[in-house]
């Protein structure tokens, strides 16, 4: 299998990041924790003008191999937050996750941050447990289209 690596993503990643988002919440789908509707409204949630200024604002990371990019990841620094980590579904069960929570953890430490919170859809919490998150409690994710998602409140400690 080839090698994952893991960089920064930039303005240029933005429709491979936004096709990567749109495969992985599609194949969620099979999860039945959302219906059709949130399904396809959180697929689509931003436009590719929103997602380069995501880009900008925040430290998003990319997972890619000799075959392109696999995943991708979002860390909110000023909310201590991962706002998404996100693998192709032909790239699951190959440590792609693992990887990109990895830089994201190690950057938010090199920042200082004391602790990390995310909001885990229902499917991924037991990824994030994983990893070492806690659930909090649950909540409720709302998309840009007002559009509802329940989720899981989690927190990582990195003292």
């Amino acid at each position: 299998m080839p090698e994952i690596v893991v960089r920064e993503a930039t303005a240029a990643d933005a429709s491979d990041i936004a096709a990567i988002h749109e495969a992985a919440v599609f194949a969620e789908g099979d999860a039945a924790h959302y219906s059709a509707a949130q399904i396809e409204a959180w697929a689509h949630s931003r436009s590719l003008d929103r997602l380069v200024a995501q880009i900008a604002a925040r430290r998003f990371f990319i997972a890619s191999d000799t075959t392109g990019p696999l995943g991708y990841g979002q860390l909110d620094l000023s909310a201590a937050t991962v706002r998404s980590t996100y693998v192709h579904p032909a790239a699951r069960r190959r440590g792609c996750g693992l990887r990109l929570l990895e830089a994201m953890v190690a950057a938010a430490r090199e920042a200082g941050l004391k602790r990390l919170k995310l909001d885990a859809s229902l499917n991924a919490v037991p990824f994030y447990e994983a990893c070492g998150f806690s659930c909090a409690a649950p909540v409720v994710h709302r998309l840009a289209t007002g559009v509802e998602l329940p989720c899981r409140g989690m927190v990582l400690e990195l003292s």
